[in-house]
């Protein structure tokens, strides 16, 4: 038996390593991976304080986990968990997302963009009726990073705008796995 496993245990490094040296879109992610991003919501109104974002890689490295928790003077509420992916091969991967809200409402989309400015356009219904929206992600530094959502009506209006920086530690105590 051991004979057989240790084989197989130098390929699957082998193979995992060779994987790792080939650029995927997802790596270009992968700065948002650590630490958790706050953002102070207060001017939102609704007693909203601050909202917290957690992002981890999958176990198997080849996707992004995350969670939003929104902190009110009620306190936390994990309000949406989703995964950042890559689907497609070679020159023709594309980078896309989907969460669930707390509710149970699924939201996906792509997310196109090079560097550190990246998009992604999504559709959400609400009320009846059916709207796009953007969300642009500008990295502004290592541990800084712009959130801006807008609606599009004819031509993209902003809605609103924060500022996530990251914190070794968030201010709640609820961790992604347990999302």
């Amino acid at each position: 038996m051991r004979r057989f496993v240790i084989p197989l245990l130098v390929l699957a490094l082998l193979g995992s390593s060779a994987g790792a040296q080939t650029p995927r879109p997802i790596d270009s992610l992968a700065w948002l991976v650590g630490g958790v991003w706050i953002a102070d919501a207060s001017k939102l109104g609704g007693g909203l304080q601050r909202i917290e974002v957690r992002y981890e890689w999958a176990p198997t490295k080849n996707f992004i986990r995350f969670a939003t928790i929104f902190v009110s003077d009620q306190g936390p509420l994990v309000n949406y968990a989703g995964n950042i992916y890559s689907y497609g091969s070679g020159s023709s991967e594309t980078l896309a997302m989907w969460y669930m809200d707390a509710k149970g409402a699924i939201t996906q989309g792509n997310i196109s963009g090079p560097g550190d400015r990246w998009s992604l356009t999504f559709d959400s219904a609400a009320g009846g009726k059916t709207t796009t929206y953007r969300v642009d992600l500008v990295k502004k530094a290592a541990n800084t990073y712009g959130w801006t959502v807008s609606s599009l009506d004819g031509a993209w209006k902003p809605l609103f705008s924060l500022d996530y920086i990251r914190s070794a530690h968030g201010l709640t105590a609820t961790p992604l796995k347990n999302v």
